[in-house]
């Protein structure tokens, strides 16, 4: 739903319609995600159920910088879909990360409440996905500041600081 030109209001399913298919699968640059829990999330390609991540991994191999921030493990499902395929995709785990976010060639950004999971982004059936909203902008500053805490994170800026970082060394 877009209430103006500064942002649009999505939730439950309009954030797997919007930030799937209508923001990550156009990326042309880069598509960085942060959420506090990562699942294997399928989506439908050519009419059939396919898993995201094969599709980040051919996406990541054609040159499109993928990455992750994530706090707790990713589910089995996911990490079995991984073993399995050549990828480019980069993973990093902070433990303290609760940000939801996606940012799409620095040119947009989903911020909102769902995790990156079928539930949480609304690729569930209505009975099986969690309330969530978010919201898209195209604000630069937004975007930067985002992309800024991003980069800090990936590259270790508040480790050393951090009260948790030997837990989340021990567990990467």
């Amino acid at each position: 739903m877009l209430l103006d030109d500064s942002f649009e209001f999505l939730e439950n399913r309009e954030i797997y319609e919007e930030v799937i298919s209508g923001l990550i699968l156009k990326a042309e640059e880069a598509v960085w995600i942060a959420t506090a829990n990562l699942k294997d999330i399928h989506i439908k390609v050519n009419g059939r159920m396919r898993p995201l991540i094969k599709t980040l991994a051919n996406m990541s191999n054609a040159g499109i910088d993928i990455r992750f921030i994530y706090s707790s493990a990713p589910s089995r499902r996911l990490l079995d879909e991984l073993k399995y395929m050549k990828h480019q995709i980069k993973f990093y785990k902070c433990i303290r990360n609760h940000i939801k976010a996606v940012i799409v060639d620095d040119a947009e950004i989903f911020l909102g409440s769902a995790n990156f999971t079928g539930a949480g982004i609304g690729a569930k059936s209505e009975t099986k996905r969690n309330f969530e909203l978010g919201f898209i902008f195209k604000n630069k500053i937004i975007i930067e500041k985002v992309s800024k805490l991003f980069y800090n994170i990936t590259n270790n800026a508040f480790c050393q600081k951090c009260a948790l970082y030997k837990i989340c060394k021990e567990k990467t």
